[in-house]
């Protein structure tokens, strides 16, 4: 009998790879990927990581995992196929644990030395870009929200084991951008990247770490979203779209002929299109706006 091995060239990292610009503080880290198809994000770490190779940080350093979840990216799924655990929901994760465990808490061992912290996700191929922060129970995070050039800022429900939820808890300021895009099928909004990569940038700029031009955001403070959903079978017509902004009662489709009404103002987050659903189907997400 003969026993050989094949080799096969093996094309999971077996770390994850930390990128670093600059030294010394304010340091910013900036994570995308924790979800493996929502890769939006991972297109806005590399813009950035390229413009970052060409100009220098006046002070301070900038770390970027770019991709956080490689397994879970090889799959443009949310999860890693060697244990189905949720990367954004098990911080600060555990270096005795399954394989997700162990790479939350390498991150979480990164992100101790960060002074702010900006996570990267995907809201959905049909969805619309806003940050998202504990800013109603922290303030380092209103003010982190504040610098970030993004039209809408959400308050979070706050769900425990998310990077940025149990970094604010700990001291250290952090936001999600969620962006348009993401699925198995690795969809990249390109506009939305653009925007949250000049967010990004314009955030350097404030914080001093760059030279460039700064103009202070006015976003639109929103409380918790509102999912909207279906309480019926039948054909969904969609009569306003991701992005739009919306006053109490204004349709926001019909089904069946019957209209689905917006119960507050708001900026739609998501909407999805023409289709037929069910009772408890999703139907889009609002944003409230706080006045």
């Amino acid at each position: 009998m003969r026993n050989y091995v094949v080799a096969i060239d093996d094309y999971i990292n077996k770390g994850l790879q930390v990128t670093v610009f600059g030294e010394g503080k304010p340091e910013v880290l900036i994570t995308a990927g924790i979800h493996g198809g929502e890769v939006t994000g991972i297109y806005t770490s590399r813009l950035l990581m390229e413009y970052l190779e060409k100009h220098q940080l006046h002070q301070g350093s900038v770390k970027i995992i770019s991709i956080c979840n490689p397994t879970a990216f090889r799959r443009m799924e949310r999860t890693s196929p060697y244990d189905n655990l949720d990367l954004n929901r098990i911080f600060p994760g555990n270096e005795k644990g399954t394989l997700t465990q162990r790479i939350a808490n390498a991150i979480w061992q990164e992100s101790l030395s960060a002074d702010f912290i900006i996570d990267l996700h995907c809201c959905g191929v049909h969805g619309y870009s806003y940050t998202l922060a504990v800013w109603q129970e922290h303030e380092s995070a209103r003010q982190l929200a504040s610098m970030l050039d993004i039209p809408l800022i959400v308050q979070s429900g706050g769900a425990k084991g998310q990077l940025f939820v149990e970094s604010c808890a700990a001291g250290r300021p952090a936001v999600i951008i969620e962006l348009p895009g993401g699925g198995q099928g690795g969809v990249i909004n390109e506009k939305a990247g653009l925007e949250a990569y000049n967010a990004l940038i314009g955030l350097l700029g404030q914080l001093e770490m760059l030279k460039c031009e700064v103009v202070k955001p006015s976003p639109t403070w929103c409380d918790k979203l509102i999912l909207q959903r279906a309480g019926f079978e039948g054909l969904f017509i969609p009569k306003t779209s991701s992005g739009q902004t919306v006053v109490k009662d204004q349709v926001l489709g019909i089904i069946n002929g019957i209209e689905l009404k917006s119960p507050c103002k708001g900026t739609l987050t998501s909407m999805r299109p023409m289709g037929y659903v069910f009772v408890g189907s999703p139907i889009g997400n609002l944003a409230p706006h706080i006045d």
